[in-house]
């Protein structure tokens, strides 16, 4: 799951690899040496771009985290901010892999970020439990033995970005946007 600020006077491609040119890429090793460091420096870059969060597979760690909500209903709910840092969103007519992209307003963004300031990440940490993420399943549920404090590290690392990035597009009145690929 990505989010990203769209800003609105401005057109933001959503990023994709043609499926076909990595196929060339990696049956063709000469051609993958050549192109890996170029390949490399724009997996880096993306990683350290403000205006994009990918949530890989912590999204579910951070919603229960967040909310203590286990089920995994993306649905937008006004006044539930918490929720709707993960599940919520407006839907729009953009289909991605796994359902439409999502939208959040200026009040939304506005109500994320009041509820975010209220927390930090000792407060995440406080709240985690490896037998309640391991009884409520939470995706990806890791084995072998399940969640545990190192398993859930990468949600630490993610929420202060995270919340970094509601901030920026509220500044800049910008639209975030959420898509799972």
């Amino acid at each position: 799951m990505t989010l990203s600020p769209l800003h609105p006077n401005h057109e933001r491609t959503l990023p994709r690899f043609d499926p076909a040119d990595l196929l060339s890429i990696f049956a063709q090793p000469a051609v993958l040496q050549a192109k890996g460091a170029e390949i490399f420096a724009a997996f880096e870059k993306a990683q350290s771009d403000r205006t994009r969060i990918d949530l890989d597979k912590d999204w579910h760690a951070l919603h229960f985290l967040l909310t203590g909500d286990a089920t995994l209903i993306p649905q937008h709910k006004p006044n539930e901010p918490l929720h709707n840092v993960v599940m919520g969103g407006r839907p729009t007519s953009i289909e991605s892999t796994y359902g439409p992209v999502r939208k959040f307003d200026c009040e939304d963004i506005c109500q994320i970020v009041e509820a975010l300031s209220a927390l930090s990440t000792d407060d995440l940490r406080s709240r985690f439990s490896a037998a309640a993420f391991n009884a409520s399943n939470i995706y990806p549920n890791p084995s072998p033995g399940g969640w545990d404090m190192d398993e859930v590290e990468g949600v630490f690392i993610l929420f202060p970005k995270l919340f970094q990035l509601f901030v920026d597009a509220l500044a800049e009145g910008e639209t975030v946007i959420v898509y799972a690929a």
